[in-house]
């Protein structure tokens, strides 16, 4: 045999090997390997528009803020229609902490296990239309000894899609609300669960401030916010009061319509001094047309800050909205503050309705930082309450000069500090009361006005929450059109003028290349 016959033979052999045994050696290697990079990174993706199968950016922070070893167990059948997606929630919070674990204990398939777990914690039994034994929670948050549940009935809603078959498009809107409220649950129970205290922020009655219930002038929604993020929310009457109670982790007080006292204003100031924390909402403040102290003056001065006796008016057209007075504008200048640090460049924007101007008082012994302010067009107008309705704005030498300050927070000089806290006399003053109010919570939701989420990192600076200070908010997909009136000339430009002329200058071009040709 010759020796070009042999090679020939043994090249045959080799290729024949890496065409088989080896390849698919080489295949399950490279299979392995991707499975533990898999196992070791794992990494979930959500490829819809509206990020449904994402958990928002508090969520998030939550998650990863968790310490100790946390259970969260789905105690719903397979053949619920809610068990996938309460599964597939309890899953996203898994997959963002190595100290968190998901198990679903099916009380069809795994009963004597359910029963026991049933047992251990307490917790009630009953039925269900796939089961003749259910749990009336649907979720329960396990940290050592402790849980806190999630009722089955806040889970109702989850599955409609599936009920529906996915082209009712009431029903998906229905199971993304729905999906929103157990995301909620689930993250303020974690926070709960894991901190174990709730911090409590009192809300002033009886000066016919913004009330915790009612319309859209209430702070409703902007209360269940707070509940969602473990802080709760309670009414106290100030009117007549000679103190505050000394169990508030915070004092709120949102657009008083009626001054306070010398002697209620006192009791403020000696729950400041006794390292109380204050939330103050102050609207411009009328009495017979005319600029009015609200008697809470004295306190904000404990802080260094002055709000004036004017009312902010906005004269860059890029901050107006279409149809409405230059006393409502935008404003996304947010100062140096911890709590505006996260809303720094993320073209995030404040929806503001009829501000005053604050200030550093003169002979300050502590100096507040800005948290939002104004455009350098705006002024701080000082006249009379009927100039201001009737539109006969005009600057003059008396107004205050932009850009202006609408948010201050410092710290009470002389507070002593609180046992076993170290927010200790902090103070976050606003120059209007709208952000708090349902209306704005409304409108935050249809644009990218971030007037909640900056009302929520204020309050998490006062109660010692970093949390909702640390997470910038999420952008809102906008469901309506909000232009400034400057966008609104510009489009009329365009329709008007721009476009027809165009065409014009399009056609005679056309016409122009016809007759040469001919």
């Amino acid at each position: 045999m010759s020796e070009k016959s042999t090679n020939s033979r043994v090249q045959g052999a080799l290729t024949t090997l890496a065409g088989g045994p080896a390849s698919a050696l080489l295949g399950l290697v490279l299979f392995g390997m991707v499975n533990i990079l898999a196992a070791r990174h794992y990494r979930r993706f959500d490829w819809t528009r509206a990020q449904l199968f994402t958990l928002s950016a508090r969520s998030q922070q939550v998650a990863r803020n968790v310490r100790d070893p946390i259970e969260i167990v789905v105690l719903l059948g397979r053949a619920e229609p809610q068990w996938r997606d309460a599964f597939e929630l309890a899953e996203r919070y898994r997959a963002l902490s190595p100290k968190i674990t998901v198990r679903t204990l099916d009380p069809d398939r795994q009963r004597e296990a359910f029963v026991a777990f049933l047992q251990r914690y307490g917790l009630r039994a009953g039925r269900s239309s796939q089961s003749d034994i259910a749990a009336e929670a649907g979720i329960v948050i396990v940290r050592g000894d402790r849980h806190l549940e999630i009722r089955r009935e806040d889970l109702a809603a989850l599955g409609d899609a599936t009920r529906a078959g996915g082209g009712d498009a009431s029903a998906a809107e229905r199971i993304a609300n729905a999906r929103v409220t157990v995301e909620r649950a689930i993250s303020s129970a974690l926070v709960q669960i894991e901190r174990g205290d709730r911090p409590t922020l009192c809300v002033s009655t009886g000066h016919d401030e913004v009330p915790l219930q009612g319309s859209d002038e209430s702070m409703q929604l902007f209360a269940q916010e707070l509940a969602h993020d473990n802080i709760q929310t309670r009414p106290v009457e100030l009117r007549g009061t000679a103190s505050v109670p000394s169990d508030c982790d915070a004092l709120m007080i949102a657009g008083p319509r009626q001054a306070f006292t010398e002697g209620e204003a006192r009791s403020v100031e000696r729950y400041a001094r006794a390292g109380g924390n204050l939330l103050i909402l102050l609207d411009p403040f009328f009495v017979d047309r005319h600029h009015a102290p609200s008697g809470l003056e004295s306190v904000t001065r404990l802080a260094g800050i002055e709000p004036s006796s004017s009312v902010v008016v906005e004269a860059d057209q890029s901050k107006l909205l279409e149809g409405l007075p230059p006393m409502v504008f935008t404003a996304g200048d947010f100062g140096a503050h911890e709590i505006a640090r996260n809303f720094r460049g993320i073209d995030a924007e404040v929806l503001v309705r009829t501000a005053r101007a604050l200030r550093v008082s003169n002979g300050a012994t502590t100096q507040p930082d800005s948290i939002l302010r104004t455009s350098t067009s705006s002024w701080g107008e000082t006249g009379e309450l009927d100039a201001v309705r009737d539109g006969a704005l005009r600057r003059d030498p008396s107004d205050i000069a932009g850009p202006i300050d609408i948010a201050l927070a410092g710290r009470v000089a002389d507070a002593r500090p609180r046992a076993g806290r170290s927010a200790s006399g902090r103070m976050v003053v606003f120059g209007f009361s709208y952000l708090a109010t349902n209306e704005a919570m409304a409108a935050g939701a249809r644009a990218r006005f971030v007037d909640a989420a900056l009302l929520q990192a204020s309050v998490g600076w006062l109660v010692e929450r970093n949390d909702l200070i640390d997470v910038p908010p999420k952008p809102a997909n906008s469901a309506a059109l909000m232009v400034s009136a400057e966008t609104v000339k510009l489009v009329r430009w365009y329709a008007l003028v721009f476009v027809p002329l165009a065409a014009l200058l399009v056609g005679l071009a056309v016409l122009r290349a016809r007759k040469s040709v001919e």
